[in-house]
């Protein structure tokens, strides 16, 4: 179920609101659970920071002063940041789980063969470099956002970017020969 907030939502919010709180968690959660899983994919650990992601929201919904349209970014940093929270609170990262659904595609079970080793591939990679990796790939943040967010050097996020990004090259070339032998 894809539902849509206005802004008129957001506002209700800010009343204090509990239906449109509902609304608002009802809209966004599933989301803010699968951007939580990237980053610790573990199921119950995603579920507390849905939650805490949600808290925060809920607390500082004043503090959004965007359109509707922007709301989505605006959560998703939030989960981000308590995300990486759990991690650093934790001094632990877990794996990824490979997605079930890939979509009606021809060679659905070729691509989800893929797609899971390429998670999984992802999983192997330092915590840091994967942290990285994520942030920059996956979320669109730039070198100086993940420098400050994780408290590093933007040489230091562009140097993991570029490891991560060799090994997952050197993986994935192994792998596509291992297919073409199948």
């Amino acid at each position: 179920m894809n539902k849509t907030i206005d802004i008129s939502t957001i506002e209700s919010c800010k009343a204090g609101k509990a239906s449109a709180q509902k609304q608002l968690f009802d809209a966004y959660s599933k989301h803010v659970f699968a951007t939580a899983m990237r980053y610790v994919a573990d199921t119950n650990t995603a579920k507390d920071i849905v939650q805490d992601t949600f808290i925060r929201v809920f607390k500082y919904i004043n503090s959004f002063d965007g359109e509707a349209c922007a709301f989505k970014s605006w959560i998703s940093r939030i989960c981000i940041n308590e995300s990486l929270k759990t991690i650093k609170k934790n001094r632990r990262f877990y794996s990824i789980e490979p997605g079930k659904e890939m979509g009606s595609y021809t060679h659905k079970k070729e691509l989800e063969l893929q797609a899971d080793y390429i998670y999984k591939e992802i999983v192997k990679l330092p915590s840091r470099y994967r942290t990285v990796f994520n942030l920059y790939e996956i979320e669109g943040y730039s070198h100086r956002e993940i420098a400050e967010t994780m408290g590093i050097k933007e040489a230091s996020s562009r140097s993991c970017l570029t490891r991560a990004k060799q090994m997952l090259k050197e993986s994935i070339s192994v792998f596509q020969k291992q297919q073409k032998w199948i």
